[in-house]
C-alpha cells in the first residue's frame, strides 16, 4: 500500500509511521510547493494521504485514493468539495491531555506573573518579594471560568481545572452532559450572557462557517473588566479586531493566544506575521506559535491512531474517527 505525506507539517511523522506499519507499505512525500506534474506522479497509486491541507493542487487525486487522514482534530484546511467521491476523511483524537495542561500552565504563569518574577530576580532584584513590599500575585481559586465548546478538549480542560476550586460554566452548540464538573450549560445563542459572568473565557470550539467570529465584540465586551480570553481552538473563531480592541482599551486584562490568523507557508517562512496586529505589546498576553497540542504524548497517540487506521484500510476493516464517509 502506498501512502503520501503531503506538506511539511506531517513529514516529521514518516519514521514513526514506517516503524508502526512495517513491511508492505511505501511512504512517499510531497511539499505544498511541489510542481503539479511531480505531485500528480507522486500521488499516483496512493491509497491514502496524510495531510493537514487538501487543496486545489490535489484536485487531480488518483482514483485509487481511499483515505485522507488528518493528523489532528481540526480539518478546516481540507476542501471537502475537492475530495474524491470514494475517499473517506478521518481525523485523530488524544489532544486533551496536552492542550489542557498547556491551558492550566499558561493561566498559572500569567496569574502568578512568573515571567515577571523570574526576569526581575534573575536581574538581581527582590522587588516581587512580600518581604520587600512586593504586590501579591493572583490565584485561580474562586475564578469564574467559561469554556466555549465542550468536546473532548473542553472536557479535559474542565476535568483538570476543577481541583483548583474554580467555578465552571460551559457554552455549547448542542446539549451536553457534564456531571458535577460544571455549574451550568448555556446554549450558544446565550454566549454573551455566559461571558458576562466569566473572569476567564476559554475557546475550544471547532472552526466552521458558523463559528467564524463567534467570539466578537459582543462577547468580549460582555466580559467583566480585566477578564482573560484563552484561545486554543482556531484564530478566526475570535474576531481579530475585537480582540485587539479589547486589549488596547484595557477592557481585557490579558489573553492566552496559541492559535492565529495567518501562518507561514512552509518551514522556510518562519518570520511570517501571525496577525495584522502586534499583540506582543500587551504584557498580560501569553503568545505561543500553536504548540498547545504538540506534546510527546500527543505525537505518540497520533502515530498510534493513524497507523491503526492505515492498517484497517489495508485490511478492509471499518475506519476510526470518520469525519466524512465516501459519497
Amino acid at each position: 500500500m502506498k501512502i503520501m505525506l503531503y506538506g511539511s507539517p506531517v513529514q516529521i511523522l514518516a519514521p514513526g509511521l514506517a516503524e508502526r506499519m512495517g513491511d508492505g507499505v511505501e511512504i512517499v512525500s510531497a511539499d505544498y510547493s511541489t510542481p503539479l506534474h511531480d505531485l500528480t506522479r507522486t500521488l499516483d497509486d496512493c491509497a491514502a494521504i496524510v495531510t493537514v491541507r487538501y487543496d486545489a493542487n490535489l484536485l487531480t487525486a488518483s482514483k485509487t485514493l481511499r483515505l485522507v487522514q488528518v493528523p489532528g482534530v481540526g480539518y478546516d484546511e481540507i476542501m471537502l468539495e475537492a475530495l474524491p467521491a470514494q475517499t473517506t476523511l478521518c481525523n485523530v483524537r488524544g489532544h486533551g491531555p496536552a492542550v489542557s495542561e498547556y491551558v492550566i500552565g499558561a493561566l498559572l504563569m500569567r496569574t502568578e506573573r512568573l515571567q515577571e518574577a523570574d526576569g526581575s530576580f534573575r536581574a538581581g532584584s527582590w522587588m516581587r518579594s512580600s518581604r520587600m513590599g512586593g504586590l501579591p500575585h493572583g490565584e485561580l481559586a474562586g475564578k469564574r471560568i467559561g469554556i466555549v465548546g465542550y468536546g473532548l478538549i473542553g472536557q479535559a480542560i474542565a476535568q483538570r481545572l476543577k481541583p483548583f476550586e474554580v467555578h465552571l460554566q460551559v457554552c455549547n452548540r448542542s446539549p451536553v452532559e457534564t456531571g458535577d464538573l460544571v455549574g451550568r450549560v448555556w446554549p450558544i445563542d446565550q454566549l454573551a450572557e455566559m461571558a458576562s459572568g466569566c473572569d476567564i473565557l476559554i475557546v475550544t470550539v471547532a472552526l466552521n462557517p458558523e463559528t467564524v467570529g463567534l467570539i466578537g465584540a459582543e462577547a468580549i465586551g460582555a466580559m467583566p473588566k480585566g477578564g482573560v480570553l484563552v484561545n486554543v481552538a482556531r484564530g478566526p473563531i475570535v474576531d481579530e479586531d475585537a480582540l485587539f480592541e479589547g486589549l488596547s482599551s484595557g477592557h481585557l486584562g490579558g489573553a492566552v493566544l496559541d492559535v492565529w490568523y495567518s501562518y507561514p507557508a512552509d518551514a522556510n517562512d518562519l518570520d511570517a506575521r501571525a496577525s495584522r496586529y502586534d499583540f506582543s505589546q500587551f504584557p498580560g498576553v501569553v503568545m505561543t506559535p500553536h504548540i498547545s497540542g504538540w506534546s510527546e504524548g500527543t505525537l505518540r497517540r497520533r502515530l498510534d491512531d493513524m497507523a491503526e487506521n492505515l492498517k484497517r484500510l489495508q485490511q478492509g476493516l471499518p475506519l476510526l474517527n470518520v469525519v466524512r464517509e465516501p459519497q
